[in-house]
């Protein structure tokens, strides 16, 4: 795969206002297409509407067409993607480090636990990254997980993807998969995918699941 295409050689400072003063540099260089025009309106809109406390220590990347825009602002500890997939337009947020009291394994992962899912939505709303749908999501996330298998509980990893956050979880080999995300309607879609035939047998006699 053919590496993105670095724009500019050192990161841009991070604010609204750059965002648009970049845009339109690279619209009087005759470098701005109509696709990375809207990655960077995109951009500005979702950023404009985060807290001070993200927007004073972030990192974004704005990927569009094989080209590469950085900026940050403070040290960059938040990290936030722009970028185009299948002609839609995609911001995610990768949630800053939780503390001493939220477990993680060995390799850094966050660990897939009831307990853990608790502590990580109490910290949300203390770093003010909690939005609405998150909150549900998590919610949602908690009292379903419950309702699983110990052996799915204790061998899955979990995605969550709530208005442009994301949070992974994993337990055990995270061999069992499930994805929680608002569909079209923006209701939140639960699926899970089995490491294995027991798996699906097990979580199948388990009533709690039905």
């Amino acid at each position: 795969m053919e590496k993105s295409s670095i724009l500019s050689t050192r990161p841009e400072v991070l604010s609204v206002e750059n965002i648009a003063k970049v845009r339109n540099r690279l619209a009087s260089l005759g470098a701005l297409s109509k696709a990375l025009e809207s990655c960077l309106d995109h951009a500005m809109l979702k950023f404009s509407r985060e807290e001070s406390c993200l927007q004073e220590n972030a990192r974004l990347v704005v990927r569009c067409e094989k080209k590469q825009l950085e900026f940050v602002s403070g040290q960059g500890e938040s990290s936030i993607e722009v970028s185009t997939v299948q002609r839609s337009l995609h911001y995610k947020v990768q949630l800053p480090r939780f503390g001493e009291t939220v477990k993680k394994s060995p390799c850094g992962h966050l660990l897939l636990s009831a307990e853990n899912l608790e502590k990580i939505a109490a910290e949300i709303v203390c770093l003010r990254e909690v939005t609405k749908g998150l909150k549900a999501g998590l919610e949602y996330a908690q009292s379903r997980f419950l309702q699983e298998p110990i052996r799915i509980q204790e061998n899955c990893c979990m995605v969550i993807e709530r208005d442009g956050r994301t949070l992974k979880l994993v337990s055990g080999d995270g061999q069992n998969y499930i994805y929680i995300y608002p569909n079209a309607d923006g209701e939140i879609q639960y699926d899970i995918e089995f490491a294995s035939f027991l798996d699906r047998f097990v979580r199948a006699l388990t009533p709690t699941t039905w």
